[in-house]
């Protein structure tokens, strides 16, 4: 708050900023392959971006957050890999049960994959 306000920011209008800020934040953790584009996806962090970040393609790879709402700092320290981001169809080598499966199938499915990562 106190370099919102030396930047001139009204106290009055930080309840706007928090909740659209938050809406951003929530707005990434949708289960949807929403892509704010190849620019915006560096501005904000977009539901896609999200998800390739902590997603089946992040196994093994930096895979922190250090942005909640503006993906710079993860650029900054390259935990985002752009190249990376996948398909709308996503990744050709995850069970079909983790994309159009039941709650419990996408369960099970997980489990079993993680099993099967272990055991290598």
């Amino acid at each position: 708050m106190l370099i919102g306000l030396l930047i001139g920011i009204p106290p009055l209008q930080f309840p706007i900023l928090i909740l659209m800020l938050r809406f951003v934040e929530s707005l990434s953790h949708a289960n949807t392959t929403l892509s704010f584009g190849k620019i915006g996806d560096r501005l904000l962090v977009s539901p896609r971006f999200h998800r390739t970040h902590h997603g089946i393609l992040a196994a093994g790879q930096k895979s922190c957050n250090y942005g909640a709402v503006f993906p710079l700092w993860d650029i900054i320290f390259q935990t985002a890999d752009f190249a990376r981001t996948p398909t709308p169809t996503g990744d050709p080598t995850a069970p079909e049960a983790m994309a159009t499966g039941t709650y419990l199938a996408q369960q099970w499915s997980g489990i079993a994959h993680t099993v099967r990562a272990l055991r290598g």
